[in-house]
């Protein structure tokens, strides 16, 4: 069964592609897929036409190249490709051979900044890009995203904010901090693992004493933030 996305991703496109490294590792999965199957040719075929092209290679490694080449051109739009790729495995599939899981697609993606994942038979939007607005001018959403209010700390290390989401059931408030950019970091990549890194240290904390975690992650300017429980106090 094909993987429903919204409509205007298609035709409008999807403002993310997916990265060369990302790529890489997609057509690992098929060569894997590939090196187990009697004829490799057909694995290259099936995903070929999962990602529109009809015509029949001459041979294997005609086959493979001419896969490549279909993948490479729908890089550009990363529902389109991730969809795709999700047809070619179905696929394969219904010859008997073994696929990567959901979890390992969706783990390259989130390696790799891409913010979509496949939940149950769609594509969804994964992301903690923030929208600056009005809160009571918010629609009603499901989850995201979070509508920035007012300032109501600032420190060194970035500012914390009020912070409102709306879901289909009710309105709730949180801080946010945003952490300022460091004059001293150069390698924005690098200083991305660390924060990841000390986040997911934090989350095992829990004490009296430390603030609670609820969400970290990185907004759509690539700004790192920290979402915790707004104090009645605020």
């Amino acid at each position: 069964m094909p993987l429903k996305y919204p409509a205007k991703w298609k035709f409008e496109g999807f403002p993310h592609e997916i990265p060369v490294e990302a790529h890489r590792e997609f057509c690992k999965l098929v060569r894997l897929m590939a090196e187990g199957a009697e004829r490799p040719k057909g694995i290259y075929e099936d995903f070929k036409t999962a990602y529109g092209v009809a015509s029949t290679s001459s041979n294997t490694s005609f086959a493979e190249g001419d896969m490549l080449d279909a993948m490479r051109q729908s890089m550009e739009n990363a529902a389109r490709y991730v969809a795709s790729f999700y047809a070619g495995m179905e696929a394969v599939e219904e010859d008997g051979i073994e696929v990567p899981s959901i979890r390992k697609l969706n783990q390259i993606l989130a390696d790799h900044d891409v913010p979509l994942a496949i939940e149950g038979d769609a594509i969804v939007e994964k992301s903690g890009d923030i929208e600056f607005g009005d809160a009571d001018a918010a629609e009603p959403i499901v989850s995201r995203p979070f509508i920035l209010g007012e300032q109501i700390g600032n420190g060194t290390f970035g500012a914390v904010h009020r912070i409102t989401r709306k879901t289909n059931i009710g309105e709730y408030h949180f801080a946010m901090k945003l952490l300022a950019p460091s004059s001293f970091i150069e390698n924005k990549e690098r200083a991305q693992k660390r924060f990841i890194k000390e986040m997911k240290a934090l989350e095992r904390l829990q004490h009296r004493g430390i603030v609670a975690l609820l969400e970290a992650g990185l907004d759509s300017d690539g700004t790192p933030y920290i979402l915790m429980p707004l104090s009645i106090e605020d």
